[in-house]
């Protein structure tokens, strides 16, 4: 949580004094030498050619392989002295911490695991009266009974008994309340409170999940609170890279979805909890739906398991039925009144005209025909009524209306302040950009008397906390808002809610295997829970930036996550807890997946090395699954073990899997686009976004405290995100010590980084772990203008937020990317040239052609690289030899490497360094 005018001045454009700062860059950054750095052995070189693309990227070869004959002789000889390569036999693999995990992982089923663990909460005599006598002395408490009143006046408190029976009858409840009617803070109390009062507190143990990791933390905290404690005791949290325990016995954790998928890889029957509470089922997120499908597994051999259902807004049939019948308790909401107005009746208060638009924020037909057939007939009707200005009638005509309007906005809150009483002001918009957007809108109020605050997932969280404290007397609190602070949130003072009607929702299309993230209408349900969202301590408003009619065209519900988003990381978690063949599982869940994404999901972990033919997990698969961080950025972290350049990697790598930390800004002053000078000064020489993250996190943490935040501020470098990089590399080292991958959680230790300076090895280990995300840059004969192809043919643009997408020319065609994202066109966010080797080396389906007296190395059946015969037949061995050699580093992780294979592993490094220049 950010009060934005005095910690983020430095994601605005540079101000006068910024570019005063006597702040330099050390002259010398020996991890990224220059570009022009000559090749560490000429026996091997690429020479790129001009190249043409016409129609596909496999119209001609895309460069030349040369390897001198002393050179092939060299590896021939190494190759000799290797042994042969044997089939894969994981029983006869010598015992280890690994063999033993991972036969496990193969061999027994879930179902097989939840017969064999029968540990459970042991009831403790003592231990029930010493948690009798600590709640008896609660009421003693002047600050608990004060809470404890308040807590009185919830309805959720007036059903506090039947919860409880209903509860203690049946093994899954289902449990409906309306916004502030208490049920997450207080159904967890209920619960733990008639267990300790009935001397059976110690087998009570109460997961609670939520479906983010601010929802945990803050719900945490207040009813520790309400308990009349600090966290740790009888409540706590526990979230990625961020917990407070409590006791083992007679607690309640609350957790994000997520954290009970983790758990269960170890306790799969959750034998170790006696109720679990999975709150805002409604909003269908990928994890909640994964583990509604896993309880339902559970609860068939775990009749003691209470499992409790709960959400504001839902689809009670669909759940009910799923569940066999399940019960259901619903509870009526309690807050003060909150008025509703729609964008008709905002604009006839502002008067407000919308400015001509160029564009559609959401082209869909499906809206278009809205608007035709359900909003034009309506407005017709307000002008046949007189029921509004023929202004107001004439603005709600216009097709963009309906367009996300931050001036809108802007004017609607500023509205609000000056003639509505007080109270804190939520306004729910898409994302960060329109959060910075309006921030620049409202930077001008005095903070003396303004108070904004951005509420963000990619905000850490001890500033999110600011969201919660109460603004000083007579100051406005304004919170710009993500649909995180929909549910599970309680911001007490919001008196007024501006509602967009917009949401980003993330769509994945597997036929061009890219990740479409667009803002689209919200749901009915999210409509209400908005609204709710206001009205907490007194009468509130809520003001609707669409018209009633576009409200009742909105879908009852959102389209659950589990329909539109990639199923990778899913899918490895679906095999490491073994339950079964991918399509029987889907077919068990609430809601099964578009067959056409699950086969795209297998398709890409099959490239990957991570599942088999049998869709059994490999040893790749199986770390690939124990790393808490997406498949191809796990394997690009398993090669920086295996090719000792491991800190460049993982700083690569977290930043990918999290956030970049820069904030770019563009000249806008230039016809032609340019990249921020101090921007450019930064990236001098690197030619790759990857390793332009690499470079600002290693210095980062090379600067003192001070000089830190001199350099983020003057390099437009986000310090919060570098913070939570941070937080992830220790997490990732602290996973590849427990895996043996590492002897030492030490990143800089010079074992681990032995060539964490050879740039060009760095790429190809880069393109290893991104691969197939490969694209090429093309010309056209006769035309200078370079474009971009994937390997699908699929035309992409490069993103002005890539350094790359300045650069006219590539000293190789092939750039390997990780984030493609479909706005208006394809888009990709990030890229690095990369040489053939790496594509060769891991790439899929390799093979040898010859035409025109000339042979080729073919990769995926796109890529082709002309290579002499000698030459492809030593390259294909060493592919061979290099697979072989990777599955046995992983499955042989603590074993010593030989002469032979020291040897091997250079000559391939030197390949992998090898580039077109």
């Amino acid at each position: 949580m950010y009060k934005w005018k005095k910690n983020y001045q430095g994601n605005r454009h540079f101000q006068a004094q910024d570019t005063k700062s006597n702040f330099r860059l050390p002259q010398v950054f020996q991890c990224l030498p220059n570009a022009r750095t000559e090749l560490r052995d000429s026996s091997f070189s690429i020479f790129s050619r001009s190249y043409f693309v016409t129609s596909s990227v496999d119209s001609q070869p895309i460069g030349k392989i040369n390897i001198s004959s002393e050179k092939l002789d060299e590896v021939n000889e190494i190759l000799r002295k290797l042994q042969p390569i044997a089939d894969v036999n994981y029983e006869s693999m010598e015992n280890s911490l690994f063999k033993m995990n991972f036969l496990e992982k193969r061999t027994i089923t879930m179902d097989q695991k939840m017969d064999f663990f029968h540990e459970k909460l042991e009831q403790k005599s003592d231990i029930d009266y010493e948690l009798f006598l600590e709640n008896n002395k609660r009421y003693e408490d002047p600050l608990f009974m004060k809470m404890y009143e308040k807590r009185k006046n919830l309805p959720s408190f007036q059903k506090r008994n039947q919860i409880v029976k209903m509860i203690q009858e049946n093994q899954v409840v289902l449990i409906s309340g309306e916004t502030g009617c208490g049920k997450t803070t207080q159904v967890p109390q209920f619960l733990l409170d008639d267990y300790v009062s009935s001397y059976k507190g110690s087998a009570c143990k109460i997961i609670c999940t939520q479906p983010r990791r601010i929802s945990a933390v803050s719900v945490a905290e207040r009813v520790a609170r309400e308990r009349g404690e600090v966290l740790g005791i009888s409540v706590g949290y526990q979230i990625r890279l961020e917990r407070v325990l409590p006791r083992k016995y007679g607690s309640i954790l609350f957790v994000t979805n997520g954290i009970v998928i983790r758990l269960m890889e170890s306790d799969p029957s959750l034998n170790n909890i006696s109720h679990l509470i999975i709150d805002e089922i409604h909003e269908r997120d990928i994890h909640s739906d994964f583990l509604l499908t896993l309880v339902k597994q559970v609860i068939t051999r775990r009749k003691d398991l209470k499992v409790i259902l709960m959400s504001a807004t839902l689809n009670e049939k669909r759940f009910k039925e799923y569940f066999d019948g399940c019960t259901h308790v619903e509870i009526k909401g309690f807050s003060h009144p909150v008025e509703e107005y729609y964008l008709e009746d905002v604009l006839e208060r502002l008067n407000f005209t919308f400015a001509p638009s160029m564009a559609r924020t959401d082209s869909i037909e499906r809206n278009t025909m809205i608007f035709r057939h359900n909003v034009v007939p309506y407005v017709q009707d307000l002008r046949a009524e007189n029921s509004y200005s023929e202004k107001v009638c004439r603005e709600l005509l216009k097709p963009h209306s309906e367009e996300i309007n931050l001036d809108l906005i802007h004017q609607l809150t500023m509205h609000i302040c000056r003639n509505e009483g007080p109270g804190a002001i939520l306004i729910f918009v898409t994302g960060y950009d329109d959060i910075n957007r309006l921030f620049n809108l409202f930077y001008e109020l005095p903070e003396e008397e303004y108070m904004i605050i951005a509420l963000h997932s990619e905000i850490p969280m001890e500033d999110q906390k600011f969201v919660f404290e109460p603004s000083p007397s007579g100051v406005r609190k304004i919170i710009l808002a993500t649909n995180i602070a929909e549910t599970s949130i309680t911001i007490d003072d919001v008196v007024y809610v501006i509602d967009s009607g917009w949401a980003k929702i993330k769509v994945f299309d597997p036929k061009t295997n890219t990740e479409n993230l667009q803002p689209r209408f919200i749901s009915k349900a999210n409509a209400i829970q908005r609204k709710g969202r206001a009205g907490r301590l007194m009468a509130g408003k809520c003001f609707h930036l669409y018209t009633r009619a576009r409200f009742e065209a909105f879908y009852e519900y959102q389209r659950p996550e589990i329909l539109r988003c990639r199923l990778e990381s899913m899918m490895l978690q679906m095999k490491f807890l073994q339950l079964g063949k991918v399509k029987v599982f889907f077919n068990k869940m609430l809601d099964k997946p578009d067959a056409k994404i699950v086969e795209a999901a297998c398709h890409l972990l099959n490239e990957l090395g991570a599942l088999d033919e049998e869709e059994a997990l490999t040893p790749l698969g199986y770390y690939l699954a124990k790393l808490p961080i997406a498949p191809q950025l796990g394997k690009m972290l398993l090669l920086g073990v295996i090719f000792s350049c491991l800190e460049p990697i993982l700083n690569i790598a977290v930043s990918l899997d999290y956030k970049s930390p820069f904030n770019l800004t563009l000249k806008s002053n230039s016809r032609i686009p340019q990249l921020d000078p101090k921007m450019a000064e930064f990236a001098e020489n690197v030619k790759s976004d990857h390793l332009l993250l690499h470079k600002a996190l290693h210095l980062y943490q090379t600067f003192d405290k001070a000089t830190r935040s001199v350099f983020c501020k003057e390099y437009n470098i986000n310090k919060t995100v570098m913070k939570m990089l941070k937080k992830m590399k220790v997490e990732f080292m602290e996973n590849l010590f427990a895996l043996e991958l590492v002897t030492t959680t030490d990143l800089k230790h010079k074992d681990l980084n032995i060539n964490s300076k050879n740039v060009e090895l760095i790429k190809s280990i880069v393109c290893g772990g991104l691969y197939p995300n490969i694209m090429l840059a093309c010309t056209l004969s006769g035309q200078p203008k370079t474009f971009f192809k994937t390997l699908n043919d699929t035309k992409v643009v490069l993103h002005k937020k890539s350094i790359l997408s300045y650069d006219r020319f590539f000293t190789c065609p092939l750039l390997v990317f990780y984030i493609k994202m479909k706005t208006k066109m394809d888009m990709v966010f990030d890229a690095t040239v990369c040489s053939p080797f790496p594509v060769i080396f891991f790439g899929t389906n390799l093979r040898t052609t010859k035409a025109m007296n000339e042979h080729c190395l073919v990769v995926n059946h796109k890529l082709r690289f002309s290579c002499d015969k000698n030459a492809s037949s030593i390259v294909e061995q060493l592919r061979e030899r290099l697979q072989h050699y990777i599955t046995y580093r992983l499955t042989h992780p603590a074993s010593m490497k030989s002469d032979v294979e020291d040897k091997f592993l250079k000559i391939v490094v030197d390949l992998l360094a090898s580039r077109g220049s």
